[in-house]
C-alpha cells in the first residue's frame, strides 16, 4: 500500500474485510501518542459469545474479552522486573535456588528409537535468559527434536504423560534444553517459569500478584487468568474463529474441532507465558505505562533496560526470523532487518520503512493474531486484538501493518 494511505481509508478497509466471509471476523485497534492520549481507536466486525456458542453474533468492541496467549508475556516480564527492583530476583544469577526443577535439566542431543540422548549443561539458567528465550528451553511443538522427545516420552513412559498434560506449569513445561543457556534462541516456556518464580519469591499466586501490582494500579479491571471466576467477563468473551484451508471463516464448535483448541483456553493454570484474558482497552493501559515511562509499574531505568538488546549473539534469533513460517508471527518484518530481543519483546534495530516505524521499537503478539508495538522514537504505541487462528494469518498481519503505518500520519 502507498505510504500516504489515510486512516479513513484504513478504517474502510477494515470494515470491508470484516464484512467478507473470507476476510477477517473482527478487529479492535487502539493507538496512543507519547503523552498517553488515544490518537486512533477502531473496532469492527462481530463475534460469537464464548458462553453461548449457539447465540447470535455480537459487535466486537474494545471491551470484548480475548485470550491474550503470548501477549501475557509482557505482563509477566514487568512483574519479574518489579521484583528485581525490590532485590527479590536477579537478572544474572542462577535461578536454580528459586526454580530447583531447572537445576539438573540437560541438553537434548538426539532422539533415537532406544531413547533420547542428553549431555549435561555447563552454564546456569538465569532470569535474563528465561525472559529473552535464550535459556535453551523451547515449546515442544516448535522444534522437531523436542517434538520427537515428547512423542517418545508419551509412547514409552505413560507415567510421564500426566506431567506433560498437567495443569501445573512446573510439570507441564518440564522438558529438556536445546542448547547451552545464553548460546542460542528458541521461542520457549521461559516466561511460564518466570511466572512460577514471581509467585514463589513474592509469596502470592501469580494472579494475585499481577492484580495487586499491575492490573489494579492501571485500572485493568477486565483482565484475568480464569474466566470461570468472572462471569461478568465470560458474558463478553469471544469464541475463537478459524480460517479453513479454503479461506472461509468458521467459528463455534467447528473451529474448536478443526484446530483442537478448546475455547482458546490453556489447560495450564496461571500460565505466565500465555494464560491471560483481557481487552484492547485494558491492554493499551499496560502499553501506555511502559511507553510513557510513567513510573507506575517500573523505575525509568528498568523501562530503558527493557528496550536494550539483550542477546549475546542475535544471529540465533535471526535464523528463527528467516525460518519458514516464523516471519508472519514476527509481524512480517523484512528479512534484512536487524533484530534482537529485549526484556518484553522483539527489539527492531533498524527503521521499518514499510510501516514508517523508527529503529529501537519493541513488538510482539499472541497466537490468535494479536499484535502490539511500542515505538519511542515515533512516540506511538498500539495494539491490535482479534480471535483468529491459525497464527500468522496473512490478511491479519497486512491489516495490522496498514493500521500502524497510518497512525504515524495522525
Amino acid at each position: 500500500m502507498a505510504h500516504s494511505e489515510s486512516m479513513a481509508s484504513v478504517e474502510d478497509a477494515f470494515r470491508g474485510a470484516t464484512s467478507d466471509a473470507k476476510g477477517l471476523p473482527h478487529a479492535a485497534l487502539i493507538a496512543m501518542d507519547k503523552d498517553g492520549n488515544i490518537i486512533q481507536a477502531l473496532a469492527t466486525g462481530t463475534f460469537k459469545p464464548l458462553s453461548v456458542i449457539s447465540g447470535p453474533q455480537q459487535p466486537f468492541t474494545h471491551n470484548t474479552i480475548c485470550w491474550l496467549a503470548s501477549c501475557t508475556k509482557l505482563m509477566t516480564t514487568i512483574a519479574a522486573l518489579q521484583l528485581v527492583e525490590r532485590g527479590l530476583l536477579s537478572l544474572n544469577e542462577d535461578i536454580a535456588p528459586i526454580l530447583p526443577e531447572l537445576a539438573k535439566v540437560q541438553i537434548l542431543i538426539d532422539v533415537k528409537e532406544t531413547g533420547p540422548i542428553f549431555r549435561p549443561r555447563t552454564r546456569p539458567i538465569t532470569l535474563r535468559s528465561l525472559l529473552t528465550h535464550s535459556s535453551g528451553l523451547v515449546y515442544e511443538s516448535m522444534d522437531p527434536k523436542m517434538t520427537a522427545w515428547g512423542e517418545w516420552v508419551r509412547k514409552n513412559y505413560p507415567e510421564e504423560v500426566a506431567n506433560l498434560n498437567s495443569t501445573e506449569p512446573a510439570k507441564a513445561f518440564s522438558g529438556p534444553l536445546l542448547f547451552e543457556p545464553g548460546e542460542g534462541w528458541a521461542y520457549s516456556t521461559g516466561l511460564d517459569w518466570v511466572g512460577i518464580a514471581v509467585a514463589r519469591v513474592s509469596g502470592l499466586p501469580l494472579t494475585q500478584y499481577l492484580k495487586q501490582h499491575i492490573w489494579s494500579p492501571l485500572g485493568m479491571d477486565s483482565t484475568t487468568f480464569d474466566l470461570s471466576t468472572r462471569p461478568d467477563l465470560l458474558s463478553r468473551a469471544a469464541l475463537m474463529t478459524f480460517r479453513a484451508d479454503d479461506g472461509e471463516l468458521v467459528s463455534g464448535e467447528t473451529a474448536l474441532k478443526a484446530f483442537g483448541v478448546q475455547n482458546g483456553t490453556l489447560y495450564v493454570t496461571e500460565s505466565g507465558g500465555g494464560g491471560c484474558f483481557s481487552t484492547a482497552n485494558d491492554y493499551i493501559k499496560l502499553l501506555r505505562s511502559i511507553h510513557t515511562n510513567d513510573g507506575m509499574l517500573l523505575k525509568p531505568e528498568s523501562v530503558e533496560e527493557m528496550f536494550k538488546p539483550q542477546l549475546a549473539d542475535p544471529i540465533h534469533l535471526k535464523r528463527y526470523h528467516l525460518g519458514p513460517g516464523s516471519n508472519p508471527l514476527m509481524g512480517n518484518i523484512p528479512h534484512e532487518t536487524r533484530v534482537d530481543f529485549g526484556l518484553g519483546g522483539l527489539v527492531v534495530m533498524d527503521d521499518l520503512e514499510r510501516v514508517r516505524r523508527r529503529e529501537g521499537s519493541m513488538q510482539w503478539g499472541g497466537m490468535p493474531n494479536l499484535f502490539w508495538w511500542m515505538s519511542p522514537k515515533n512516540g506511538v504505541c498500539g495494539c491490535y486484538f482479534q480471535q483468529l487462528l491459525p497464527p500468522g494469518d496473512k490478511m491479519a498481519v497486512d491489516m495490522y501493518q496498514r493500521f500502524e503505518r497510518a497512525t504515524y500520519s495522525l
